[in-house]
Order: C-alpha cells, then structure tokens, then sequence
C-alpha cells in the first residue's frame, strides 16, 4: 500500500506512481493500471487521473498467468555467476529457453524456478536474453523486477548516434521519409573521421568518470524543474527530456520563441507522435552549469503563460 505525497500533487497517476516506484518502467506500471491490478482509494484506478496527495495506492502485481502456471523442476543448471541481483547460466545445446506450444515442461525457465524460487514472480523468470534450442551460450537472469528493467533498458541502449544528414528534395519527399521511412534506415558502418570521435568521447568519459554523474545530475535538476513548474515531462529517465505541449502549433510558435530567448530545443509533432502529443525535446550535457539550467527553466516558464500552456 503506498499513499500519495503532497509533492505529487497535480499529477496524473501514471506520473505519480513513475515518480514514486523509479525501479519498475513506466510501461509496466501502465500495463499493471490497464489490467485492474492498481486501485485508488479501493477503487479501480484510471492512468490519467490526477492525484492531490493522500490517496492511497494499492498494486496487487502478479506475473501474467501462463506464467504463474510454469512450474519449477529439478533439471540441471550451470550457473557461471551469480549475486543477488541476476544470475548467468550456460545454456547446453538441445535445452529449449523459453515455454511454448510443444515444450511447456523440461525448459530452461522451469529450470531458473527451481533454482531461485523467487524467480516466479519475475516475468520470463527473468530471462532477457534469446537463444535457440540447439545453441548453446551464456543468458543472463534478473532475479528482480527491479534487475530486469535494468537489464532490458541496457539491451536497448547499445548505440551511439555519431553521423547525421539531410535530405534535398520535395516537401512531401521529405515529411515521407522524416516520419514514414526510418525502418528502411540502417548502416553497417561509419565513416573513419566519425568512428574516431565516437572513440575519443569514450576514452574522455573513462578519464573523466565524474562526467556521467555530472550528466545524471543535470538531467534530474531539469526533470524537476520543468514538473515544479507544472509541465508534464512523460515520465522521462533520460538526459534528453519531452516536455509536453499538446498542440502541434504551439509547440511550434513555442520553440520559435525560445530561441529568440536563446534556449535551442526541437518541436516534435504528429504525425511523428500520436496528434494531441505535440512535445518539445530538450537535450542536455555535462558541462551545462546551474546558471545555464536555470535559464532554461525560467524561459520556459515565461513562453509557457505566455502561449497559454501554463495558469499566469
């Protein structure tokens, strides 16, 4: 049971419970609100609501019920590494991963359950890797939800944005391929001159650890700031931070005006996001100074009354 905090208040209650429960993805949170598991005030609760602080916040999240059903069984394992947090095992050849039409018993999952029991309230029992039945490989295991989310964020932020262009041609050819064609994107390699960057910007962030947390702490001052002020930052975990605008025209005219003001940032509109979803994308970097930030936010907060985003 969980209570909603005054500093919540104003909030919609999928933002609320992101603020509140950092360990578990907002995706998920969502998932458990949309299947009833969430309930306000012993009442089913709806995402969008907003809370006031006070209210009390029950979750009763259970794996989902083919899940549930697996059941442990005492079948060999070899455990490469372990600690309280995942697990790495070496999965033979001919041991099939995960349970499905044909194998749902004899499988690696109901392996992990008999290993680590806790494991049956992990979904997937906490596999984040895929391998096939007769490929035989390390896996490793989050052995909490908390873990897995870890581990599956990690999964997908393994590239760095490092070359860029543009495109010289029709105003439809461009939105086409601006918001339509970027699964048919895709390069195998980079430029000499832009692999070399990409590796000096890692060699300068293993000579200066302090930088990441020098980042980390700048991206928390802004998510804060920008909700304190009373925009809506959807649940960002990233240095690069939304802030939620609405109207595709407003964000526009918004971003038009915070450059005047000095401030760069990008309008972000649909049919690149869902229409009503208009956002305007903030980027920021370790070598940003409180003085830097706290220009942003207070430009922010001026364009914001001013193109009625935010109560005067």
């Amino acid at each position: 049971m969980l209570e909603i905090p005054a500093e919540c208040a104003g909030l919609r209650l999928d933002q609320a419970l992101a603020r509140l429960l950092p360990e578990h993805s907002r995706s998920r949170l969502a998932a458990w609100v949309k299947q009833g598991k969430v309930s306000l005030n012993d009442t089913a609760a709806d995402a969008r609501r907003k809370v006031w602080g006070g209210e009390r916040v029950a979750i009763a999240a259970v794996a989902l019920p083919e899940e549930a059903a697996q059941q442990p069984e005492d079948i060999p394992l070899t455990v490469v590494y372990e600690d309280g947090h995942v697990l790495v095992v070496n999965k033979p050849a001919g041991l099939v991963a995960h349970p499905g039409s044909g194998n749902w018993q004899g499988t690696l999952l109901n392996a992990l359950l008999h290993h680590a029991p806790q494991l049956a309230g992990v979904p997937r029992a906490g596999i984040v890797h895929r391998l096939d039945k007769d490929t035989s490989g390390l896996l490793v295991v989050a052995k909490t939800l908390e873990a897995q989310t870890d581990l599956v964020m990690g999964t997908f932020s393994k590239s760095f944005a490092s070359l860029g262009g543009f495109v010289a041609g029709k105003k439809d050819i461009i939105h086409y391929i601006r918001h339509r064609s970027r699964s048919f994107m895709f390069s195998a390699a980079l430029p000499p001159a832009n692999a070399a960057t990409v590796l000096e910007c890692l060699k300068i962030v293993q000579e200066d650890p302090g930088m990441i947390d020098r980042l980390w702490r700048n991206a928390r001052k802004m998510k804060k700031g920008f909700e304190e002020i009373g925009f809506d930052t959807m649940g960002s975990q990233t240095p690069v931070i939304p802030v939620l605008i609405g109207d595709d025209l407003k964000a526009f005219m918004m971003t038009k005006r915070l450059y005047e003001l000095g401030v760069f940032c990008t309008p972000v509109v649909s049919p690149a996001v869902p229409k009503g979803y208009a956002l305007i994308r903030t980027s920021y970097m370790a070598t940003h100074e409180d003085q830097d930030l706290d220009y942003v936010l207070d430009a922010f907060a001026k364009v914001g009354k001013e193109f009625g985003v935010l109560q005067q």
